[in-house]
């Protein structure tokens, strides 16, 4: 540390600044930003980032089958072991996540519990900073609220949207099951449950890892 930051933390400087930039930054959230349409903005991004993976993975999948039905049901019993191979270690890992989130979450109540302090920013805006400081913190929890919904709204959508592409691939696989011969239709029907259920897991993945790692 520096000699300038050092008579800062002594003197007191560092927490005045602190709360003056957040302050500043509280202002700037509820009369000048769209926190709704930004909120929105980023659940659109993060659920093309993550699921239109999975969507891409699913679809080389189903199509790799659907070439393999004709007359190859000898690679379809390979990949159909493949694939409940495959969703058995995908089970194993959102188990395991499942864990890490349950110990993430006892160790935040933990530590929120043992750090229970009521912070009130100071405001130097105003005759009455304390006064101001409490309306603007309101305004600012309600506006960061309704961002938050506008975000849960539109992820929701989004996944509706991922989830319609998986029930595409679902039926073009059935039609193509229809003109398949009928000594393989029990296997390919068993893989595409498997399929299904592997598109399952990996969004539960993908929320478990939301849980762990979101900050």
């Amino acid at each position: 540390m520096g000699i300038i930051g050092f008579l800062c933390d002594i003197t007191g400087i560092t927490g005045k600044i602190e709360k003056t930039l957040d302050t500043m930054d509280k202002i700037e959230t509820v009369f000048f930003r769209d926190v709704e349409t930004e909120r929105g903005k980023d659940a659109t991004e993060e659920v093309a980032k993550k699921y239109e993976i999975i969507l891409a993975e699913m679809t080389g999948k189903f199509k790799k089958i659907m070439e393999m039905m004709e007359n190859k049901k000898e690679e379809l019993s390979k990949e159909s072991d493949n694939y409940l191979n495959e969703l058995e270690e995908l089970e194993n890992k959102a188990e395991n996540l499942k864990e890490l989130l349950k110990a993430k979450i006892a160790e935040n109540y933990t530590y929120n519990n043992s750090n229970n302090t009521i912070f009130q920013p100071q405001s130097i805006i105003g005759p009455n900073p304390y006064i101001f400081g409490n309306i603007l913190d309101v305004a600012y929890k309600r506006k960061i609220k309704k961002g938050e919904i506008a975000y849960q709204k539109k992820y929701e959508e989004m996944e509706a949207l991922y989830k319609n592409k998986i029930s595409i691939l679902n039926r073009e696989f059935d039609n193509k099951e229809q003109s398949s011969d009928s000594d393989i239709k029990e296997l390919t029907s068993t893989i595409k449950e498997t399929l299904n259920e592997i598109a399952i897991i990996k969004e539960k993945i993908v929320k478990l890892e939301e849980g762990i790692w979101h900050e």
